[in-house]
């Protein structure tokens, strides 16, 4: 992790963004779904059924395993196509975050689209975008970007996130660790 953190601030443009609902999107094999079952019942006067997921389960143990090896065999398809996008995906997600840094702007939003494109054709949508760049953040609103705070102006002040268990203030540019989590 601390490799991530590194090679995330080593370059002036930095940037964030998440997998949403990542384990939800990857269905289990059928060999695999009677390892999910449970009792459910609709009904507290009648006999609880058997049922059993069909998506992998957040929180299980080799859930992590599956969406990194989900990830990493969808990504080979971009390997030709987007060389240096498909290399930066390999060593800037972290779970279902992508944590990445670019050397400046244009770089950042070629990736960001290219990023976008691969994760759309797998069916996934990468989203909360941030970045301390106002002038990226602006680039997004105009190419509709889902940033963490679409709603808001790219001049709005915005709280801290967090990126691998540290706070981020994107505003100033800070890293550090709030005592308080």
């Amino acid at each position: 992790m601390l490799e991530l953190l590194l090679r995330f601030r080593k370059n002036p443009v930095a940037f964030t963004a998440d997998v949403k609902s990542a384990f939800l999107q990857i269905e289990l094999d059928l060999r695999d779904r009677e390892f999910t079952r449970f009792f459910w019942t609709d009904n507290l006067n009648n006999d609880p059924y058997v049922l059993n997921f069909t998506r992998v389960l957040f929180g299980l143990r080799p859930s992590p395993y599956l969406l990194a090896a989900t990830l990493k065999h969808h990504f080979k398809k971009y390997k030709e196509q987007y060389p240096h996008t498909f290399d930066l995906l390999n060593s800037s997600i972290y779970v279902d975050d992508f944590i990445c840094g670019r050397n400046d702007v244009p770089d950042a939003l070629r990736t960001t689209l290219e990023c976008l494109q691969i994760f759309s054709d797998a069916s996934m949508l990468l989203r909360k975008w941030r970045t301390n760049s106002k002038q990226l953040d602006l680039l997004w609103q105009q190419e509709g970007v889902e940033t963490e705070f679409s709603e808001t102006s790219a001049t709005d002040l915005k709280p801290p996130i967090k990126v691998l268990g540290l706070a981020w203030d994107s505003e100033k540019d800070l890293i550090y660790f709030d005592p308080k989590d």
